[in-house]
């Protein structure tokens, strides 16, 4: 048996995004422990019956003290555990996470799901805390033994950059997903509702999905548009124009996004750039279409024409004309859902994926 120790930064990714990789790993016959960064899904993740660690911190802060500390905390914890295997993910754990386990664990792998913030400057203060990522992913990345990529424009981006060497590069069709545990229904609600799950962070285009909104039901009030994700840069106030006017309802964060994406029509994604959207995954498994921005991330995962379309992020009545259409045209809606289902279930499954990765890591 061997020991693996996964570095996270919230337990409500873990729950959303790593639980696949965890049973997995323990059918594998590996001993697996966790540090994460808070104790919200403390309980869903003792269900999985892993040792967990839990070190709290933001993972958006970077401040050199509290960053010192944290690589002194991961390091002791590491040293108990002794691990064969550390695997770290998001950015504080990718690079401090692998820094503290340099010198006491020989294999170190990475995952990069999506360059994010600091790889998208807006302005100068931006480019200056990409000067520092890179540093940082540079000197963390030479004392890894890989890094998986979601998408190709990540990993050419920090290869061209000279932040990571192109023979450490591992590159993966996203993390996948448990296609058993999720069963299409293709008969549709009398009610039209088109959703987005997300973070309220600029880049994931909340104001652009509000503008459809405003935008479609100035002449449809059949079409619903709803909303869910935790506040972040972006507060419930700042949508309060759309939500007073009845063009959007926000709901919050909900766990539950197979019952959301069920009793909806399409998914609606806004982003700017992702790494490989995972939401994109669960409406494909659902038998539900999507609507996307042209990017980065969900240009890698959207079939145009073929399980949703891509759109010019920019244009929003292109997505206002797309959307109209797909409601009244719903043979095509549930043919698109469709296929998304039997292409996320011949490209996507998570057990392909993980096997993919655990040759990499025992090799």
């Amino acid at each position: 048996m061997k020991n693996i120790l996964l570095i996270c930064n919230e337990s409500k990714t873990v729950v959303n995004f790593r639980k696949e990789l965890i049973l997995f790993l323990k059918n594998k016959d590996f001993d697996v422990e966790i540090i994460i960064g808070d104790d919200e899904f403390i309980n869903e993740i003792n269900n999985l019956e892993i040792k967990t660690h839990i070190v709290p911190f933001k993972n958006r802060s970077i401040n050199p003290f509290t960053s010192l500390k944290l690589i002194r905390q991961f390091k002791k914890i590491i040293k108990s555990v002794n691990p064969d295997i550390v695997f770290t993910f998001q950015l504080k754990p990718n690079v401090f996470g692998t820094i503290a386990a340099a010198k006491t664990t020989t294999r170190i792998f990475n995952m990069v799901e999506g360059l994010g913030d600091p790889f998208q400057p807006t302005n100068f203060k931006g480019k200056i805390i990409r000067f520092f990522v890179s540093k940082l992913y540079k000197r963390a990345f030479k004392m890894s033994s890989g890094v998986f990529f979601l998408n190709i424009a990540d990993k050419e981006e920090l290869v061209e950059r000279k932040i990571i060497s192109e023979e450490k590069c591992l590159l993966i069709n996203g993390i996948g997903i448990d296609i058993k545990s999720f069963l299409p229904d293709y008969s549709l609600q009398k009610e039209v509702h088109i959703v987005y799950l997300a973070r309220l962070i600029k880049n994931k285009g909340i104001f652009e999905f509000c503008k459809i909104a405003q935008m479609t039901r100035a002449s449809r009030k059949d079409i619903f548009f709803d909303l869910y994700g935790s506040e972040s840069q972006i507060k419930a106030t700042d949508l309060k124009e759309y939500i007073e006017d009845g063009s959007i309802n926000y709901h919050g964060y909900s766990s539950n996004s197979k019952s959301i994406i069920t009793n909806s029509h399409l998914l609606l994604s806004t982003s700017y750039r992702e790494g490989f959207p995972r939401i994109i995954l669960e409406a494909m498994a659902l038998g539900r279409p999507t609507i996307a921005t042209n990017v980065i991330g969900n240009k890698d995962v959207v079939k145009h024409e073929y399980t949703g379309y891509l759109l010019d992020k920019d244009d929003l009545s292109a997505f206002v004309s797309k959307i109209i259409y797909l409601v009244d045209h719903k043979e095509m809606l549930i043919k698109l859902g469709k296929q998304a289902r039997d292409y996320c279930e011949n490209n996507y499954d998570s057990e392909i994926i993980n096997n993919i990765m655990l040759k990499k890591i025992i090799q």
